[in-house]
Formats: C-alpha cells, sequence, structure tokens
C-alpha cells in the first residue's frame, strides 16, 4: 500500500516492521542514484577483450565514483555487500595504478 500517493514518492508500509507509524519514521530514498550506480557500473560490464586507455578512462572513473558513493552510504548503507563493493573499488584503483 502507498501511503503518500500526491508525493510521487512510492513509501510502502510493512505492517510487520512498526506498530508505532509514524512519517518521520520512514526515510525516502531517490531511486534515480540506483540507475546513477547501475548506469556506471554497465559501463565498466560492457567491456571485452582489450579496451584502449582512453576509451576505458571514463568508464572506469564513472564507476569509481559510484563505488566510493556506495560506500560512503550513498543513497543507503550497504550492509553484506559492502566487501564485494570494497574489493570492486580495489580493482579500479590497480588500474589507475598500472
Amino acid at each position: 500500500m502507498n501511503l503518500y500517493p500526491e508525493s510521487g514518492a512510492v513509501v510502502v508500509y510493512l505492517p510487520s516492521a512498526s506498530v508505532n507509524f509514524r512519517e518521520g519514521d520512514v526515510e525516502r530514498i531517490n531511486s534515480f542514484a540506483f540507475y546513477d550506480v547501475g548506469k556506471a557500473f554497465r559501463q565498466v560490464e560492457a567491456f571485452e577483450g582489450d579496451i584502449p586507455t582512453g576509451a576505458a578512462l571514463m568508464p572506469l572513473m564513472d564507476a569509481q565514483r559510484a563505488i566510493g558513493r556506495l560506500l560512503e552510504g550513498k543513497p543507503i548503507p550497504l550492509g553484506v555487500s559492502r566487501a564485494k563493493a570494497e574489493t570492486f573499488n580495489k580493482q579500479i584503483r590497480r588500474v589507475f595504478e598500472r
């Protein structure tokens, strides 16, 4: 059930989460942030074979910024995915160190 349809945001109340629901208990998340992260990662995922440095530079920089934001907890804390994100971040840094 969307409790605030007039806002344009999708806020879903989970009855098992709290019996004393208040609007202040809900944190709104901008879903565009997830799209931005996925777009940056997709560019790197699309690499095949040998990639010229010039063609790889911007996608890698975008992915590094995106993973950095995730590690900072933006838009949400990573939780169990944090170790994988840190590994990915280290791999990108190694590319730039070469």
